[in-house]
């Protein structure tokens, strides 16, 4: 039975952690439009959390692992819209 606890408090840590890090990211780039912040969103920062995950999912800290891999469509579904309309400014220049 502690085990089953220590599995969903690292779960929840690692989903509200994946969630807090993609709001920040996404924020920021908000205030700077351009290709690179654009790119570092859709690139770098699931790619950090897929590595970071991966490495938890070996080790001992599986629940923050798996939380932080359901952040990832979280954060998606959280921002999407955001992400929509900039890259549509981009691609049409209004």
């Amino acid at each position: 039975m502690r085990r089953r606890k220590v599995f969903w408090g690292q779960f929840l840590l690692g989903l509200a952690a994946g969630v807090m890090a993609s709001a920040l990211i996404w924020i920021q780039a908000w205030n700077s439009f351009g290709f690179l912040p654009i790119a570092f969103m859709v690139t770098c920062l699931p790619a950090l959390k897929i590595g970071v995950a991966a490495f938890c999912l070996v080790r001992r800290h599986r629940g923050f692992g798996v939380g932080l891999l359901l952040s990832l469509p979280i954060g998606f579904i959280l921002f999407a819209d955001r992400f929509v309309s900039t890259c549509a400014r981009l691609v049409f220049g209004r």
